[in-house]
């Protein structure tokens, strides 16, 4: 079913870059609802090779607060790790 959070890339991808850049994507005029309630995207013309990406834009946020998650979880462990060391457990 239709989402406005697809967005296409054309050339190289980094989700990281489409956190940051607003003009990253194509416009969202490309962008439209079918009648049949799904995603159809107007895309101009480019060559055989190159490279386009389909993305789910907010799966950008769901990586980055994964790897903010990790990193929290790492620094406990190492913090906790350096504690019981200290304290002789």
């Amino acid at each position: 079913s239709f989402n406005s959070g697809w967005k296409v890339r054309i050339g190289n991808f980094s989700w990281w870059k489409s956190l940051l850049d607003k003009g990253y994507f194509l416009p969202d005029e490309n962008h439209k609802k079918t009648e049949f309630g799904l995603n159809e995207f107007v895309m101009p013309k480019v060559s055989a090779d190159t490279k386009i990406t389909l993305y789910f834009a907010p799966q950008a946020w769901v990586n980055l607060g994964t790897i903010i998650s990790v990193s929290t979880l790492g620094i406990s462990l190492i913090a906790l790790m350096l504690l019981w060391r200290r304290d002789g457990f």
